[in-house]
């Protein structure tokens, strides 16, 4: 304020018109009429000096100064991110943050519009930061719902193996709903690999793998179904070997 003091009334004409076009003055109509009147006096007498006008200049320049400095402290805030960040995502997006905190740290912000701008810029690195914490904290947790998802589908179709072979006693069937039932019951996936007369377990995390086993049991499904068809007999009878090669 001391400095704005110092200055000319065209001086501080053009600051105050600078502020107005950067939208640091709330009262717009109020700063337009005020602009307005000095220019007329600028025009008439470009040394003129009236201590009114110089105090309603001085006013102008002193909200947009307040204004222009709250916004910048309004960025700073928001862009000091303090949560912990262990992402490659969040910390590459965190490092884009910090490098906006340190620009706003040297310099205010030079109109409202850039301040509108470089906040929502600031959001959205917020809000990918956190999308990324997010995903990279529920990846293990997702693991596991697919495997359930996975175990759940299996589980679906053996019960339908098992009520299909009920009055069949069909050999590949039974073999098949035994391998299932082990790997479905296992708490762990180890245990049958050291075995060779056992299958490989199944890793309910491979939708890939589940999706073969499923198949397998179609397959032997259609089988029974159909027991009377030569053909289908001697092309499912190694159904529930060919899924774990």
């Amino acid at each position: 304020m001391e400095s704005s003091k110092e200055l000319t009334i065209q001086e501080k004409y053009n600051k105050a018109k600078g502020y107005l076009d950067g939208k640091f003055l709330t009262n717009i109509e109020n700063a337009s009429s005020t602009l307005d009147e000095v220019k007329k006096a600028l025009e008439n007498n470009p040394n003129t000096f009236d201590e009114s006008i110089s105090e309603k200049l001085n006013n102008l320049i002193g909200e947009a100064e307040k204004n222009q400095t709250n916004y910048t402290n309004a960025l700073l805030d928001k862009s000091n991110y303090s949560a912990s960040v262990s992402s490659e995502k969040g910390l590459e997006n965190l490092k884009k943050l910090k490098a906006i905190n340190s620009e706003y740290k040297n310099k205010k912000v030079a109109t409202y519009d850039e301040y509108i701008t470089k906040f929502g810029e600031i959001s959205n690195l917020i809000r990918e930061i956190q999308k990324a914490e997010k995903e990279n904290n529920s990846s293990g947790s997702s693991t596991n719902a697919l495997a359930e998802e996975n175990k759940n589908r299996l589980k679906a179709k053996l019960e339908e193996l098992k009520t299909a072979n009920q009055t069949k006693n069909d050999k590949s069937a039974t073999n098949l709903i035994n391998i299932l039932t082990k790997a479905l019951e296992a708490k762990t996936s180890e245990g049958m690999e050291s075995d060779p007369q056992k299958r490989p377990p199944i890793d309910f995390t491979s939708t890939n793998q589940v999706d073969k086993f499923i198949a397998a049991v179609e397959k032997i499904l259609t089988k029974i179904k159909n027991q009377d068809s030569p053909s289908t007999e001697a092309n499912s009878s190694s159904s529930s070997s060919e899924v774990t090669r």
